[in-house]
């Protein structure tokens, strides 16, 4: 009930949020900054795409099926894929380069 009586101002703050997380993300992984800013960063952006997840399958459940619940779906999705690949990558071991012995 809370979802659909305060939608605008869910929508309305979800959306930039987890657009801005995801980019500053992006921005982290391309800037090669520490890993441990780049999963934090994921980590936070995670949460306004799963309140994301949450408040249009609210809206899927009372059978209001339109375009906006799917682009909003669609942008979670893509958002939330975006941090999953860069938490994993911030959590897989970084390559050592081979230490080259001139004699």
């Amino acid at each position: 009930m809370f979802s659909r009586e305060h939608c605008i101002a869910l929508c309305g703050a979800l959306v930039p949020l987890t657009i801005l997380l995801t980019f500053s993300a992006i921005l982290l992984v391309l800037a090669e900054a520490p890993r441990v800013w780049q999963r934090s960063l994921a980590l936070a952006g995670s949460l306004p795409a799963i309140l994301m997840v949450l408040h249009v399958y609210s809206w899927w459940a009372v059978g209001v099926v339109a375009a906006p619940t799917f682009i909003l779906c669609a942008l979670t999705v893509i958002c939330g894929g975006i941090q999953l690949v860069i938490l994993k990558r911030s959590l897989t071991p970084m390559a050592i380069a081979p230490v080259h012995v001139v004699s």
